[in-house]
């Protein structure tokens, strides 16, 4: 989920690369975290909205924010998010080869630490993402040593899977649901996260995240992100066909519902496919314009953010819980632009601290006790301290 600290001293041109690839991984978090909150925020206020008050579809900016959520961020900020943490994980492996040290033990017990993390997160935020990436962290570790195409190979056949059991969820919701009612007896699987266990396979979101982990991992072996001047036709390439292929999905969509031959079941594989295919346009986007001065400019206040990505994830999830447990009838006279604009508003705040965190400490709070917890040993935090 974080990425080491780098310095902006720059001895050499192969320690240069290596930190424009940690600036570009921290910015494109920093951006996606941004977008998981507004997202989180809308849905919130979505439910206060829907449910206290009379619905109005007459609303049009409340309905227009609505399609362009929908369209555009809902659930592909947490794909981007979830092949970021397989490309954590290759940048962990590689630092861990580099140094002679072993992965395995402290890899497992790091994301030991993540889940105790995300367990207590989920006492006030049920929607906690932390405890389900911490496991299926841990399964990664058996295909951290596959080469890269084998990798990809393996990823294209778990995504197999997930569309599969999409396509064919009708016959799967009995024996799938009774398999949630038991989570949700198991003191252990609730401790886990897995209360919703029956969700999590019928919407194909394990084999998902599992697939973008993979990717992840396969992008950070091939050095796509390690020697991103070397990739330029791969990023550009990538930017057209997955431009191409997120157009065409969504006009074979609307062509299919148009025709009334669009079945639920076939509406989720294309939304998934469609999904996918907006990520890695908006990944390879992001990398492709980050050569440029100027976006580098305009993207710089993201890079701290994407430093301390759980400390601010976390944070995000107690603003959330405490503005939108004020009263419906506040929320709603606020309106959707008031709410919005008051989610930004805390979005800047934390930007400023991440900013001057860093600027006096080595690491993010929640960055910093975790790798403590996980070597078993204080680090400095302040960075003048030795």
């Amino acid at each position: 989920m974080s990425s080491p600290v780098v310095s902006t001293v720059y001895p050499s041109p192969d320690s240069k690369i290596i930190s424009a690839r940690i600036h570009v991984i921290d910015a494109l978090r920093g951006v996606v975290l941004l977008g998981i909150l507004l997202i989180h925020s809308f849905n919130d206020y979505r439910f206060v909205f829907e449910s206290a008050f009379e619905f109005q579809p007459q609303d049009r900016t409340y309905n227009l924010a609505r399609a362009i959520m929908s369209n555009l961020f809902s659930n592909l900020l947490y794909t981007i998010f979830s092949f970021l943490f397989g490309v954590s994980v290759a940048i962990q492996l590689e630092n861990a080869r580099s140094k002679g040290r072993s992965f395995v033990g402290v890899y497992l017990w790091r994301l030991c630490v993540l889940l105790l993390i995300g367990f207590i997160h989920s006492i006030w935020f049920p929607r906690d993402i932390l405890q389900l990436y911490a496991i299926l962290g841990m399964l990664l570790l058996f295909f951290s040593g596959l080469s890269p195409r084998r990798l990809l190979l393996a990823a294209a056949m778990v995504l197999g899977v997930g569309l599969g059991i999409l396509y064919f969820q009708n016959v799967l919701i009995l024996p799938v649901n009774e398999l949630g009612e038991w989570s949700r007896e198991s003191t252990i699987l609730r401790s886990l996260g897995f209360s919703k266990i029956d969700y999590l396979i019928l919407s194909g979101r394990i084999c998902i995240i599992f697939c973008l982990f993979m990717l992840g991992l396969y992008a950070g072996k091939s050095g796509l992100l390690k020697y991103p001047h070397k990739h330029r036709l791969f990023f550009g390439k990538l930017l057209v066909m997955s431009f191409m292929a997120t157009l065409f999905i969504g006009i074979i969509s609307n062509l299919l519902d148009e025709s009334g031959k669009l079945s639920f079941e076939t509406a989720s594989v294309l939304d998934i496919l469609k999904r996918l295919a907006q990520s890695a346009f908006y990944v390879s986007l992001i990398i492709t314009l980050y050569e440029f001065a100027f976006f580098r400019s305009i993207i710089k206040p993201f890079i701290p953010l994407g430093k301390m990505g759980l400390s601010i994830y976390v944070t995000q999830s107690l603003f959330l819980v405490y503005y939108y447990s004020l009263d419906p009838a506040f929320i709603r006279s606020m309106g959707l632009m008031g709410a919005l604009s008051a989610t930004i508003g805390y979005f800047i705040v934390q930007t400023a601290f991440a900013w001057a965190w860093l600027s006096v400490f080595r690491y993010g709070p929640l960055e910093w006790v975790w790798r403590s917890i996980t070597y078993l040993k204080v680090f400095p935090l302040r960075k003048d301290s030795a």
